[in-house]
């Protein structure tokens, strides 16, 4: 059973998704990952994929890293549905790439 800020995350992040979509660099894994698991739970898989994906430096490239499911996870309205660990890890990869997360 999922909570409320769950669903809520997961439409959010369905949105982010589709959003790509359109530009043409959204991670079909990523869509698959919600379906099946859900939003919070996706992004966590997503969080645990390599160091720096492929994905976040094209967005980087692109001078979109606002759009980057790391960014979503950073919001003060979804923190509380990550650990602390994931937020720092996707605060790293944000940082690590010239981002400064907490500027939002």
């Amino acid at each position: 059973m999922t909570t409320r800020l769950e669903d809520e995350f997961h439409r959010a992040l369905e949105n982010h998704v589709y959003a790509d979509f359109k530009s043409h660099s959204f991670p079909m894994f990523l869509l698959q990952a919600m379906r099946r698991h859900g939003g919070v739970l996706a992004a966590k898989q997503f969080l645990g994929i390599s160091p720096v994906r492929s994905g976040l430096v094209e967005l980087c490239e692109q001078g979109r890293l606002d759009s980057s499911v790391e960014v979503l996870m950073l919001q003060e309205r979804w923190r509380p549905l990550f650990s602390v660990d994931e937020l720092k890890l996707a605060r790293r990869r944000l940082k690590d790439l010239g981002y400064e997360p907490d500027r939002d």
